[in-house]
């Protein structure tokens, strides 16, 4: 009878309750963390956020930089390409409105109400709360202006998870609130830049006319960056 009592005690000291959660904090760091067909990864997410202001934070080595201004509802993607600056600004009202489901789940000892998103083959059970006065997803795409979410799972097997959050000050470094947005583009224009920022163009042929028929005379040798023509111009060559 010790064993269970002192089992249950632990039980009820080591378990975090809602009462002390910081309902009132405008400021705090969001640790997410990543689960894969049950299996725990160990890649991280962080959400930055300072009052209406929020960062997330991409994994890896990213060009892009994602930021949420929940009292405009809006949201920024921010593209650094080759020194440019491009950013797309859309509101919450474009994206993906969530269907609301009966159901409850407890999250770092926060019940969180339950959601559901489709976004294009993708079905996403999203767990959030409104009784904080911090707001932000892990994924920009999934329910922006929904609340506070703390969990999504994917397709039933591709789980984010709030693993901490710390109630504290965040930095200007790591709010990194850009001071301009650069050159505001529409979705197309700015999905281009993302594409483009993945390569490097190198210029090779530039206005070069290419014959069907006519005599070309050819460089002696085999010189570079000069232009060759063979089978009648039809084909050029560069070393």
């Amino acid at each position: 009878m010790r064993v269970l009592l002192l089992g249950f005690a632990l039980l009820l000291t080591s378990a975090p309750s809602f009462s002390q959660i910081n309902t009132k904090a405008t400021e705090a760091v969001i640790t997410y963390g990543f689960r894969n067909n049950g299996k725990d990864s160990k890649a991280e997410q962080k959400m930055f956020i300072k009052g209406s202001q929020v960062h997330l934070v991409p994994q890896g080595r990213q060009t892009e930089q994602q930021y949420l201004q929940t009292a405009q509802k809006v949201s920024y993607q921010v593209q650094n390409n080759n020194g440019m600056v491009y950013t797309l600004k859309k509101p919450f009202s474009e994206y993906v409105k969530a269907e609301l489901l009966t159901g409850i789940d407890t999250i770092l000892g926060i019940p969180c109400k339950k959601a559901k998103v489709f976004i294009r083959s993708n079905t996403i059970e999203v767990w959030y709360t409104n009784d904080l006065k911090i707001k932000g997803t892990p994924s920009i795409s999934i329910a922006p202006g929904l609340g506070l979410i703390l969990k999504t799972i994917r397709n039933g097997n591709s789980e984010t998870i709030a693993k901490k959050i710390e109630y504290r000050t965040v930095t200007p470094e790591e709010l990194a609130w850009p001071k301009n947005w650069g050159n505001l583009l529409d979705e197309p224009a700015y999905q281009r830049e993302v594409i483009e920022s993945r390569y490097n163009t190198l210029t090779i042929f530039n206005n070069e006319q290419i014959s069907f028929g006519n005599k070309t005379e050819n460089p002696k040798g085999e010189q570079a960056n000069v232009t060759y023509h063979f089978s009648g111009g039809t084909i050029i060559l560069k070393k």
